[in-house]
């Protein structure tokens, strides 16, 4: 929106400032998801599991849900991964292959 009419310097300074709020809503919604498994929420809506949750009720594409429900059940052993994910030191993709680690080990 807008972005046509920028200068240079002010897209390049907003395109950062989008990203870095991307990341902090999508840490958000991964700290939301793994309160939603915790509370076994989804199952008492009626969705088998939280994937099924992401994706039919949250609209999230399957890979979208599979990273973000991963990182989420990673919070809940590891609640670093929240702040870590919001500051861009780790990426959901990262996440989704920790916590598929820790669960095979």
């Amino acid at each position: 929106r807008g972005a046509p009419n920028l200068s240079d310097e002010q897209l390049w300074v907003s395109t950062h400032s989008h990203v870095a709020q991307e990341r902090e809503r999508t840490a958000w919604l991964v700290a939301h998801l793994a309160e939603v498994f915790r509370r076994d929420l989804a199952l008492k809506r009626g969705y088998p599991s939280l994937f099924k949750y992401a994706r039919q009720e949250l609209k999230l594409s399957d890979a979208a849900a599979w990273e973000r429900v991963s990182a989420a059940r990673l919070a809940l052993q590891l609640p670093e991964t929240i702040e870590r994910l919001a500051n861009g030191e780790l990426t959901l993709a990262a996440a989704s292959e920790l916590w598929k680690t820790l669960r095979d080990v």
